[in-house]
């Protein structure tokens, strides 16, 4: 299954706690969460973490992917948001533990994205 870019918006908003449930995303800050994605998504690709450029230009991610990315978003849009340096830490945390898990599904075959093969 898949999901679209409008739900990885949704959930990183939620995460930083600007959106609650039954509220409706602003265009101002799906706007915000879009470009930080795609920087993002930029920069796992260019750390060789994963690449999901084909998946934003589909607008269409795998579902194993939702809450990793979203929380490592939420993490990088929160300047934008005006976290505090105590919330800050927090979602600091979180962000190196959903890197990890995408770098784990990746590497396990939960996603996509094949892992090439090292040899001694």
């Amino acid at each position: 299954m898949t999901f679209p870019l409008s739900l990885l918006t949704r959930r990183a908003l939620e995460v930083l706690g600007v959106l609650g449930a039954g509220q409706s995303v602003s265009a101002e800050d799906a706007e915000t969460i879009r470009t930080i994605a795609t920087s993002v998504i930029a920069m796992l690709e260019a750390r060789q973490v994963v690449s999901l450029s084909r998946e934003l230009e589909d607008d269409a991610f795998s579902d194993e992917l939702l809450l990793p990315l979203s929380v490592l978003i939420a993490y990088h849009s929160a300047p934008s948001f005006g976290l505090n340096a105590t919330e800050l830490i927090a979602l600091k945390l979180q962000a190196d533990d959903a890197e990890s898990d995408i770098s784990s599904l990746m590497v396990t075959g939960r996603g996509e994205q094949s892992t090439p093969g090292m040899y001694f």
